[in-house]
């Protein structure tokens, strides 16, 4: 004869099962995140989002048929970028980026600028997800990065570097084809600064990685020639030369729509908290250099490249750590690095901390500079950084060609 339990002793038994089994560390990872996304949404909310503006005021003026590196407030404050008077637009991305953030601008701006932070928020979440997967000890170590302030001020002013991340790893996972090269190509027509990873994966002999690459960003490019024309590459090329200068002509306007007050904007879409300084702002220690600092961080690149794959010590690291060193070196060719783009140094700190000795002390001091603000470390986060890390990449062995504790080869 069957036993027939009753439903309500059922649904208990089940509930005493469920609060009496643990969560996973993966479960509570991904839980933790969530909730502080519910943070990161109402910063996104109540935020300006400054650079997100700078995207969005292009796409507009490209849907009216008007320039995206011109200034064109005088003609109606609808493209008001903040208080900005310069002739120039801040938008200095290239045209090809247009095909993918000029949409966001059919939307009212409170809306466009929440589903873009939503977007990148929980993009992270997926990229830390991931290296969860590979390194399942690292759970604080991964919540620590995702509070960390290169991801508070990607949300505060609305930035794509954590999706230029999450392509770039694609890349840089995926199996060596298409679709690492479909992720690398579509990384490089956004914001054409990863054009050096090109560099590594043919120094690595991922040829069909790099030219799926070239491939993809040059129909981009091309399809942007063909529908807005030669002028518009002149333009972003000239805009990374000179954007920096701040002789560049303004244009004789004054602001009725928007007033700022206390660190506030007020705007016909509502009242918006500018800009959140907690991070400093140029991250570069090249920019003492002043003009010559790209020259400089470019110069620098090339020769660590060179080391990397043309010295014996170079060549005995393996792909991940090469890999994940050559995207904080790059970082030096950026002269105007923000500290937005300290998120890239995020797979280095996990790798570094998975082939630490003492992991917990690792991960504590190569933590600290991405949580100094700049009341207590000004604009050294990233110097201060790199400094710590170099001492760990020694630590670990990593120039002797030790084998660190955990397997780390990518999949191809």
């Amino acid at each position: 004869m069957p036993l027939i339990i009753p439903a309500a002793m059922s649904a208990a038994s089940q509930r005493g099962r469920f609060f009496d089994s643990d969560l996973s560390p993966r479960a509570v990872l991904i839980g933790l995140m969530l909730l502080v996304s519910c943070l990161y949404f109402n910063l996104a909310e109540t935020s300006y989002l400054d650079d997100f503006r700078a995207f969005y005021v292009a796409g507009m003026a490209t849907h009216d048929h008007l320039d995206p590196y011109v200034n064109h407030v005088d003609l109606d404050e609808r493209y008001a970028d903040a208080l900005w008077v310069r002739a120039d637009s801040r938008y200095i991305y290239p045209p090809t980026a247009l095909f993918f953030l000029s949409p966001l601008s059919r939307l009212p701006y409170k809306y466009a600028k929440l589903l873009f932070a939503m977007l990148m928020v929980l993009t992270m979440v997926g990229i830390l997800d991931f290296f969860h997967r590979r390194y399942p000890g690292q759970t604080l170590v991964l919540f620590a990065l995702f509070i960390s302030l290169p991801m508070i001020t990607n949300i505060d002013t609305g930035n794509t570097d954590v999706l230029i991340l999450a392509l770039l790893l694609g890349a840089f996972y995926l199996e060596d084809g298409w679709k690492a090269g479909l992720c690398l190509g579509i990384a490089v027509a956004i914001k054409f600064a990863p054009v050096v990873a090109v560099v590594w994966f043919l120094g690595n002999l991922r040829w069909r990685t790099a030219a799926w690459a070239v491939a993809v960003s040059g129909v981009l490019g091309i399809a942007a020639l063909a529908r807005w024309g030669a002028s518009y590459y002149l333009e972003f090329f000239h805009h990374l030369v000179a954007h920096a200068d701040p002789n560049r002509p303004r244009v004789a306007h004054q602001f009725t729509t928007l007033k700022m007050f206390d660190g506030f904007l007020l705007t016909p879409q509502g009242t918006f908290a500018f800009q959140h300084d907690i991070c400093g702002y140029v991250q570069n220690p090249l920019r003492y250099l002043g003009k010559p600092a790209g020259a400089v961080g470019v110069a620098l690149l090339l020769m660590f490249f060179v080391w990397l794959f043309g010295s014996v010590r170079g060549r005995l690291f393996n792909a991940e750590q090469s890999f994940f060193l050559f995207l904080v070196v790059s970082l030096l060719a950026n002269h105007l690095l923000w500290p937005m783009g300290l998120v890239a140094c995020f797979p280095l700190l996990i790798l570094l901390v998975a082939s630490a000795k003492t992991p917990n002390l690792a991960a504590l001091l190569l933590l600290a500079p991405l949580m100094m603000t700049v009341q207590l470390v000004g604009q050294l986060n990233f110097t201060v950084w790199m400094i710590v890390a170099g001492y760990w990449v020694f630590r670990n062995g990593w120039l002797r060609g030790a084998t660190s504790r955990s397997t780390l080869e990518f999949a191809s």
